[in-house]
């Protein structure tokens, strides 16, 4: 497939088998299975597009009961990077019950940046995260990370902290939990679900509020901790709202199993051909590969905007948009300290070259 735009990031949804049964997740279990040949040809549309900083992102299910596509594509892309002078980063989440020695070390040989997703402290995590038998994975967890964090280096390894409504009162304390168990790089990940009332709403506020006073009081201390919002809203600083907005060049462009393309999460049921834009063997749909967005124009033709009209509002969007907002709040604060504190000036160069996702 051949774009004449450029393609900042993919997703690559190698797998929607899963060694678990997480009562919140949308994936759909249908034992789908990426060939090499889809990812090749994905990666490859990614990588010759134009720009230099290009990023993969490889999930599921749990992308590592693919473990040997991952070690494929991830030479592949090394190899095709290098040859074409791009700037990649490989990230991998997963649920981290498949870690082990080998496939660490691999990602540390090659630099793959591994992300765990987790919901927290043990009974809550054993709440939501099971085995397909209801049993809990918290304690198996904790010896995989270890393993991880002893392994990869700490700007290596990330936490995906799960929110939801139900336990959203621990937010902090999931944070801190996670934060004692040795990460240094979290992402917030909001679980979309109807129980996000507006008192939840409130609760997240105050909760999320919390957590970046926290990481704010740690920079005076010079101990840096990072989190994909506050990270992404210093990095989208310099960059163009209207940009921002843009499917291809911001938005994650999702890659399904069977190579359809997509600017939402996989869906199975009536949405997923609405969802589609295209197939990375035939390529993309005429209005978005014949995008030719140029920064300095007032708006773009607003393809995305049309696209996500015709879809269903995942619930909980709302809270996402807040997380983000409270986010830019912040940098905003950070970075009029930054003017006075050289620990402050530090912590923004660090975050703006930090990205797991």
């Amino acid at each position: 497939m051949k774009i004449d735009t450029e393609i900042s990031q993919i997703r690559l949804l190698i797998t929607t088998s899963c060694n678990c049964q997480c009562s919140y997740c949308l994936i759909a279990k249908t034992d789908e299975l990426m060939s090499e040949s889809i990812a090749r040809s994905a990666i490859t549309t990614l990588i010759r597009s134009q720009g230099n900083n290009k990023m993969i992102l490889i999930y599921g299910g749990e992308p590592l009961l693919n473990a040997g596509l991952i070690k494929k594509i991830t030479k592949f892309s090394i190899d095709l990077a290098n040859k074409t002078k791009k700037q990649l980063k490989i990230s991998i989440a997963t649920n981290g019950l498949l870690l082990n020695k080998p496939i660490l070390d691999f990602f540390k040989r090659n630099g793959v940046l591994c992300s765990i997703s987790s919901a927290g402290i043990d009974a809550l995590h054993d709440k939501f995260r099971v085995r397909r038998n209801g049993s809990g994975t918290s304690k198996e967890l904790s010896n995989k990370t270890k393993l991880a964090l002893n392994t990869l280096s700490a700007d290596q390894i990330s936490a995906i902290l799960c929110v939801h409504p139900s336990q959203i009162n621990s937010l902090f304390d999931n944070f801190k939990f996670l934060l004692r168990q040795g990460f240094k790089n979290f992402n917030i990940e909001i679980i979309f679900d109807k129980g996000w009332t507006h008192s939840k709403a409130a609760i997240f506020t105050r909760e999320f509020n919390k957590l970046l006073s926290f990481i704010y009081a740690q920079i005076s201390a010079k101990n840096y901790i990072y989190i994909n919002p506050l990270n992404r809203a210093f990095q989208n600083k310099d960059k163009d709202n209207v940009k921002q907005s843009c499917g291809l060049l911001e938005n994650c462009l999702e890659v399904w199993p069977n190579g359809g393309l997509s600017f939402y999460p996989y869906i199975n049921g009536k949405y997923k051909s609405t969802s589609n834009v295209g197939n990375v063997t035939k390529g993309l749909d005429n209005n978005f590969a014949e995008c030719d967005f140029i920064v300095n124009k007032l708006k773009c033709n607003a393809c995305c905007e049309h696209y996500y009209s015709r879809l269903p509002k995942l619930h909980g969007r709302h809270i996402l948009a807040n997380r983000d907002h409270i986010s830019r709040i912040w940098a905003t604060s950070i970075q009029k300290e930054a003017k006075k504190s050289k620990n402050f000036d530090t912590y923004i160069k660090k975050v703006k070259i930090r990205k797991f996702e």
